[in-house]
């Protein structure tokens, strides 16, 4: 059963839910209230191990003031941006919820709780999007591990007696920095095809730094649209010139689907080595941790008038070199309002 009655009860108290920031397309009105629910239940075949789930709830607010000249908040020449604030958790255990004893050589139990601020901003023909985020968070909480024990005296799951032995045993501030940026490259359409009328290319890259996660990432995100996207790209290819100049009847479901494979080079990562200066005797230690790692994100989000709704799946690959599966894998769900 794992997080489902939490979900429910979330979905209850929160109608209005939704898309997660990583997600290309541009918000079509103004604000946007979302929540975004990770778990491993929610893709065939897993079960709590590693990062086991998560939660965010989001609030995007379209900035009013207009700058013309650039600066750090104003990246692009001319721009739109976006304010954007949230609240979440990260869970995260090793393949024995049940032992209560120090297990070695497995992720340790951890959890962040955290809220965030901070802005996007998009070129005026959104083709270029840059996000920045700061984390004020905390390591180290009994609040997660309660929770998760609660929801598992309910159906068939697994007692989860070891979180206990979790990284930090008492609150620690761990705040981070997320820089991430994104730009279309290559847009093919109109298509004759029944699902994808446009193809989009682009590349992604991302920084994290701080004391929760020290990585850098880059790839790329294939995105398919039944609607003609908003963005532009650097380069275009329409197949069917005759279509370009024949207007079309605006869909009502708009559906957006992508895939977007990364490397991600790892410096530091808390969640298996703890904080620099706190001793764990559950930490991964440095020379067994993989310094590359390949990150796989697909999805598609369905978009009807005002509201929103994604199911993101996502795969990593092996973090530590003692970690018995090759992949581990998991699935999000996003619910959201715009307006």
């Amino acid at each position: 059963m794992k997080l489902l009655p939490a979900l429910f009860f979330l979905l209850i108290a929160f109608h209005s839910l939704g898309q997660k920031k990583g997600q290309f397309e541009p918000i079509p009105h103004n604000n946007y209230l979302g929540f975004h629910f990770d778990d491993d239940f929610l893709f065939v075949g897993n079960r709590d191990e590693q990062y086991t789930g998560g939660m965010e709830f989001e609030y995007t607010r379209k900035s009013q003031k207009i700058t013309e000249k650039r600066s750090l908040i104003n990246p692009f020449s001319d721009c739109q941006r976006y304010w954007n604030y949230s609240f979440g958790a990260y869970l995260y255990t090793p393949y024995n919820v049940s032992d209560s004893l120090i297990i070695l050589n497995d992720r340790p139990f951890s959890s962040y709780i955290f809220g965030t601020f901070g802005y996007t901003a998009y070129d005026k023909n959104y083709q270029k999007k840059l996000m920045t985020a700061v984390y004020f968070g905390f390591m180290g909480s009994e609040l997660p591990g309660r929770i998760q024990d609660s929801i598992h005296t309910i159906g068939e799951s697994p007692p989860t007696y070891g979180w206990g032995n979790r990284l930090a045993e008492s609150e620690v501030f761990t705040p981070n920095l997320t820089i991430n940026y994104q730009s279309n490259i290559w847009l093919v359409g109109r298509l004759q095809s029944t699902l994808y009328r446009w193809i989009q290319v682009g590349s992604v890259f991302e920084l994290n730094a701080g004391l929760f996660r020290n990585n850098f990432s880059g790839g790329v995100k294939i995105s398919g649209f039944n609607h003609k996207p908003k963005g532009t790209s650097k380069y275009g290819f329409n197949p069917t010139l005759v279509e370009k100049y024949r207007k079309h009847k605006e869909k009502k479901i708009k559906l957006t689907t992508y895939f977007s494979p990364k490397v991600e080079v790892v410096f530091h990562n808390t969640t298996l080595q703890s904080l620099p200066w706190i001793y764990s005797p559950y930490s991964i230690e440095s020379h067994s941790i993989n310094r590359h790692v390949v990150a796989i994100e697909c999805g598609f989000n369905l978009n009807y008038n005002h509201f929103q709704l994604s199911y993101i799946f996502q795969a990593r690959s092996r973090e530590f070199k003692k970690y018995p599966g090759n992949w581990h894998t998991w699935a999000g769900i996003t619910l959201g309002i715009s307006f």
